[in-house]
């Protein structure tokens, strides 16, 4: 994960977002303050494409959201993990 700095320099902060053990792919992601508590959280959509050749492609299956906690980092939503469902 990068924090963009201005003037094109970017910081890496995966680690200190404690975002380094997240081994979710994503294809899109957007930034929002998905449950209102005014800390900027992340959402990631994804694309699986690693379905056998007799099946089908899966677009925009899987998704995560981690949630900021005030301190800059970043922990896993599992109440909106959409496979639980």
């Amino acid at each position: 994960m990068y924090k963009n700095n201005g003037a094109f320099s970017f910081q890496d902060i995966t680690v200190s977002s404690k975002t380094e053990n997240y081994k979710g792919v994503s294809s899109g992601v957007t930034m929002l303050d998905v449950n209102n508590d005014r800390n900027i959280d992340i959402m990631g959509v994804g694309t699986i494409y690693d379905a056998e050749v007799e099946t089908i492609r899966y677009d925009s299956n899987f998704g995560y959201v981690l949630l900021e906690n005030g301190k800059g980092e970043f922990n896993y939503a599992k109440q909106y993990d959409r496979s639980l469902y």
